[in-house]
């Protein structure tokens, strides 16, 4: 199961200083959250990297929150 995993995932190409939207999990589930709740917060700035896939994040005051958080769980955010 585990490589089969590893062929469908792709790496998002996420690089220190990029603007990205975090998923919270809390609302992940049917029936939690309203039609229009919304479910990613941010926008947060990455970091550092740490490991593969996971990162710290900063606000945009450039404070570094403590908790990691997987790329999984975040997208790009685009300014207009």
């Amino acid at each position: 199961m585990k490589s089969l995993f590893h062929k469908k995932a792709k790496d998002k190409p996420l690089r220190l200083g990029d603007l990205v939207l975090r998923w919270d999990v809390r609302w992940e589930d049917k029936g939690k959250h309203a039609k229009f709740d919304p479910l990613w917060f941010g926008p947060f700035r990455i970091g550092k990297g740490r490991g593969k896939n996971t990162y710290l994040l900063e606000n945009l005051d450039g404070e570094l929150l403590e908790l990691s958080v997987n790329g999984q769980f975040l997208k790009f955010y685009f300014q207009n």
